[in-house]
């Protein structure tokens, strides 16, 4: 029997983001391999979150190097720390591959160079063009054996941005296990949010930050509740625009029609009570929000961005609006509110596209047959 491929990953977070679904299912399927082809162990600059707890709990290695949140002084003592200790693990480990996911998390696997003979993979889940951001990503791409996009769309920017070779870019796109997403009856997830049958909820869920959009969305329903002033708007997540999105709904005079939650996991909850879901990022690489509205046959409004449109065609299984656009992502809106019969066609064929383009099943195949492909020193 053959040495099983040994894989170190490393994450930004470990919290309930995007990556961190991704990098969960990932971990599962590699421990979980019938053949025992791979050994994976996780590893998180910040502190231990939810996902980390969840892959303790089932029994898969992990590890936290406890950074700090954002980066300042202390941040970079620890990182100082967090390098040191970094070196120690892999000539005790010895891996085949480090891969990293999420900026930070790419920049402290590429130091596996200086250490270890491990090859590297860089994911880049999000079209970010922050442009200190794109030269240290140039500067340190030579440490990086292979560049993985989530998305054809991220794929070409980070070829005509980041001036990587498309050769080195290779592209797997996020996958979703239906099974986590049950039909919920709709009467009793609106009773335990304390929702009217008479509200027609408009849901979005991710960090509370710019790149979000979510001050566009405010603005956006703030037009469309004097159509429709029955709308209500769920904001789920955590981040640092919490407190000037509350203060903007406050300004519009909308504070009572938007309801603020933190981040939290039953999300098949949230979308199960809602109406619609809207997405009104500025950029973006492949959402896994989406694919979870798709799974849950919620309609769909979304900024053709990024990944997004690779997930969803216009007036198929989403209405796509343009980024920045508050009139139209108001439109779009109101469109779905007084349209039921849009609204189920829409949602009907997305979740038959979200069955059969992005299963779970053969993201972690595709992931499966790199590893093993770079393991043995094919790119």
């Amino acid at each position: 029997m053959e040495k099983p491929v040994k894989i170190l990953i490393v994450l930004t977070d470990s919290d309930l983001g995007g990556a961190e679904k991704i990098v969960l299912s990932l971990a599962r399927g590699l421990s979980r391999d019938p053949g025992r082809r791979f050994e994976v162990k996780v590893f998180a600059l910040k502190r231990k979150a939810r996902t980390g707890l969840k892959l303790e709990a089932e029994k898969i290695p992990f590890s936290s190097f406890d950074l700090g949140e954002k980066p300042g002084l202390v941040y970079f003592l620890r990182a100082l720390g967090a390098i040191q200790a970094w070196r120690k693990i892999l000539q005790a480990e010895s891996p085949d591959l480090v891969h990293g996911f999420l900026f930070q998390a790419n920049l402290f696997a590429r130091l596996s160079k200086c250490f270890s003979t491990a090859k590297n993979i860089s994911s880049v889940r999000v079209i970010d063009d922050r442009r200190f951001l794109i030269v240290i990503d140039r500067l340190t791409s030579s440490l990086v054996d292979l560049h993985l996009a989530v998305s054809e769309e991220v794929k070409k920017w980070m070829a005509a941005e980041a001036g990587i070779p498309e050769a080195k870019i290779k592209v797997i796109k996020n996958g979703i296990n239906l099974q986590d997403f049950p039909m919920i009856e709709k009467t009793q997830a609106r009773s335990r949010l304390g929702l009217l049958e008479n509200e027609m909820v408009v849901l979005t869920a991710g960090r509370l930050e710019r790149q979000k959009g979510l001050d566009l969305l405010i603005r956006a329903g703030a037009d469309a509740l004097k159509q429709e002033p029955n709308l209500k708007f769920l904001i789920v997540g955590d981040g640092s625009a919490r407190q000037s999105l509350v203060q903007l709904a406050k300004g519009l005079g909308v504070e009572q029609r938007f309801v603020f939650l933190e981040a939290r996991p039953d999300i098949s909850e949230l979308l199960a009570a809602a109406d619609i879901f809207a997405l009104p990022s500025r950029w973006e690489g492949m959402p896994n929000v989406i694919l979870e509205a798709m799974s849950m046959k919620v309609p769909i409004v979304a900024t053709a961005t990024g990944g997004v449109v690779e997930m969803v065609e216009n007036e198929k299984e989403a209405l796509l609006v343009p980024v920045e656009n508050e009139a139209a992502l108001s439109q779009g809106i109101l469109r779905l509110a007084k349209d039921p019969g849009l609204a189920q066609k829409l949602a009907t064929q997305a979740r038959a596209r979200v069955e059969r383009e992005f299963s779970e099943s053969a993201m972690i195949e595709n992931y499966k047959e790199l590893y093993l492909k770079m393991a043995r020193g094919k790119n």
